[in-house]
């Protein structure tokens, strides 16, 4: 599933407020040793040195926040998406507005908010879903390829809901779509888009006056957030909680 933070904002006031959440509090923690099942006490902290050497960013996670970060509210099922520069500007600044995370709510409301960098090697994402607030540990195995993925969500009980996952195509037609290895259509109550993942793309182009080369670049929709209703008996039946993504 990879690495993502959850942020809780909660209003404790007798009235409505807007309440906010530094970005800092959105920063994925560093990275470890135990990621890649490495047991070495002396490489358990990723030093500075190691970071530069593998080209990776300030957590020592190569590529991670370069298209962007997924943010997705677990009570209102609601997704968003921004910029990887608005991210990292804010996370370096110490002024108030760079507490861009905002939502307002309701006397003693609270929102929980799961927060994960888009994918930049093209496969699909768990987003979240509306089963358990981690938006993880419902998960029992998540495993995914250029084709597609598979999802086996914990069976143990009786459980109905949705999943959110992020395809990184922006054309899904033609995707199939598999629960308990039934097929499901693409409409309320089996699959549908629910929102999209921008992005920006970067052209080299000729000047036709000065014979210069430019880079010019244009908005693109990077992805697609699709919502997957899913029932999960808890009968211990073969294939119980395992959704199936095929892309086209």
């Amino acid at each position: 599933l990879g690495t993502w933070t959850l942020l809780s904002l909660s209003n404790w006031l007798d009235k409505p407020a807007v309440v906010y959440a530094p970005i800092q509090a959105l920063q994925p923690p560093p990275k470890t040793g135990w990621e890649d099942g490495d047991d070495n006490d002396n490489d358990y902290f990723v030093t500075k040195e190691a970071k530069e050497e593998d080209g990776g960013d300030d957590n020592g996670q190569i590529g991670e926040g370069k298209f962007g970060y997924h943010i997705f509210a677990f009570w209102s099922s609601k997704y968003a998406w921004i910029p990887e520069q608005e991210y990292s500007e804010g996370a370096s600044s110490a002024q108030p507005q760079s507490c861009f995370l905002s939502k307002r709510l309701l006397p003693h409301e609270t929102e929980i908010f799961h927060v994960k960098p888009v994918s930049t090697n093209n496969l699909l994402q768990y987003i979240g879903s509306d089963i358990h607030f981690s938006c993880g540990y419902e998960v029992q195995s998540f495993t995914a390829s250029l084709e597609g993925a598979t999802i086996c969500l914990k069976n143990n009980v009786n459980r109905v809901g949705s999943i959110f996952v992020y395809v990184p195509h922006s054309i899904v037609d033609g995707m199939i779509v598999k629960v308990g290895g039934v097929p499901i259509q693409r409409k309320y109550g089996g699959w549908d888009v629910v929102a999209n993942t921008p992005g920006e793309k970067e052209d080299k182009v000729t000047d036709s006056s000065t014979g210069r080369k430019r880079t010019t670049v244009s908005s693109i929709c990077r992805g697609r957030i699709v919502q997957i209703w899913v029932v999960v008996h808890g009968n211990n039946s073969e294939r119980d909680g395992e959704i199936s993504i095929i892309l086209p």
